[in-house]
């Protein structure tokens, strides 16, 4: 009984050291083969302050919720191509996919990130001043109803380019 225990702890163990590599490599919600994911990264842009957040974001409590590499350089491109001024992002967990856009805005662009879990919002707005981006975000830490309410209620309404 013992071997069968010790067994079962070393598959979880392996199945939870596998997990955190492929969210620290950026891959959980792709679900692509090593190699071609290997490929992809090797052709992303992606900021090192970005691989930073990306790395320490995989070691935490629901990383499968971050954004890969190559979703995070489509929004960002999405942000430029439209010549986006102001973006809101609803749900910003650590801050990977709301960072790419502040850094893809332009200087006087503006970024309105609404996140409820205060210790996920904390490592965001670290990354941001780290970035040099923090006065382009406008932190909202409420819940995203509430925040967007407030929004509609002092005229923000047409504002914003929904990337």
């Amino acid at each position: 009984m013992c071997s069968s225990s010790s067994a079962a702890s070393s598959a979880s163990a392996a199945t939870t050291a596998l997990a955190v590599e492929e969210a620290r490599r950026g891959m959980k919600q792709i679900g692509m083969e090593p190699p071609l994911y290997d490929y992809l990264l090797a052709n992303v842009r992606e900021y090192p302050i970005l691989r930073d957040l990306r790395e320490e974001t995989a070691a935490m409590r629901g990383s499968q919720m971050q954004v890969s590499p190559a979703q995070a350089q489509l929004l960002a491109m999405l942000v430029q191509i439209l010549g986006a001024q102001r973006c809101i992002e609803v749900g910003v967990f650590t801050g990977y996919s709301s960072l790419a856009v502040a850094l893809a805005l332009p200087e006087s662009g503006r970024l309105v990130a609404c996140e409820r879990d205060e210790r996920c919002l904390e490592v965001a707005k670290r990354y941001y001043r780290l970035a040099g981006v923090a006065h382009k975000v406008d932190v909202k830490h409420a819940l995203a109803v509430d925040s967007l309410k407030s929004l509609l209620e002092s005229g923000e309404a047409s504002r914003q380019e929904n990337v």
